[in-house]
């Protein structure tokens, strides 16, 4: 693909709005996680998400190698929880995790799924994960989504009162 191909195609893309999640996985008591806003709902029955992780990611190895992880849905006033997992300024102490069952979760999420690895799949420069939900876990579900758009994170504005 061309390289001017590749800069309309993440502008263009640019263009959806996301949901920011952060995934989370655990080696011998040694937390791996990543931000990411490529999170989609495939199957009802069995219950199965999936999302996408970069080639050579040593988180995306971890979760595979594991064969679990947990999905950690952002709220608005976790900016910098995203921020920290993709690679920003860290400040690992404000992390509070949660040790539940054999995953580890982040606390304070709006919501949580825990899953094992139902499969991966090859796609070009990345990895299709897909994750048997094997729990789920609703901490602030009234707390509003911290979104992506354009390259940068974004809110939703209150709703406004019907007339």
């Amino acid at each position: 693909m061309k390289d001017q191909q590749v800069t309309d195609f993440r502008r263009l893309m640019g263009l959806w709005t996301t949901g920011i999640a952060v995934i989370v996985t655990d080696t011998d008591g040694v937390v791996s996680g990543m931000t990411i806003n490529s999170l989609t709902s495939v199957s009802l029955d069995p219950l199965l998400l999936l999302f996408c992780v970069r080639n050579g990611s040593a988180t995306g190895i971890r979760v595979t190698e594991n064969r679990r992880f947990s999905v950690n849905i952002l709220s608005e006033s976790q900016e910098w929880v995203s921020r920290q997992f993709a690679g920003g300024p860290t400040d690992p102490d404000k992390l509070v995790y949660k040790e539940t069952g054999r995953n580890i979760t982040l606390q304070g999420a709006m919501a949580v799924f825990h899953c094992d690895v139902e499969n991966t799949f090859p796609g070009g420069d990345h990895q299709i994960i897909v994750g048997r939900v094997t729990g789920i876990s609703e901490q602030q579900a009234d707390a509003r989504p911290l979104l992506f758009h354009k390259g940068g994170y974004a809110m939703l504005q209150p709703a406004k009162a019907a007339s």
